[in-house]
């Protein structure tokens, strides 16, 4: 069993004044993962990412960034 909890931050106006490179920045996301296996093993997992997407939700987000690692491991197999 998997639970994440999704966070979306759209007011970055602050890194965009200390990094004027990051001219498109949107948002910065938080993904808290908290994995059980068989009732057994947990991990606790908390992962940052950085998105160009402006006025969107959290639940967007999410959807994008699973959509994205979905894409990323079929290409493996």
């Amino acid at each position: 069993m998997e639970q994440r909890q999704v966070w979306l931050v759209n007011d970055v106006d602050w890194l965009k004044e200390r990094h004027p490179q990051w001219k498109t920045l949107g948002g910065i996301t938080v993904v808290e993962s908290h994995r059980e296996v068989k009732g057994k093993a947990e991990t606790y997992e908390r992962r940052y990412y950085i998105t160009n997407h402006q006025a969107r939700t959290a639940q967007f987000i999410a959807y994008a960034i699973r959509n994205h690692w979905h894409i990323e491991s079929k290409l493996h197999w």
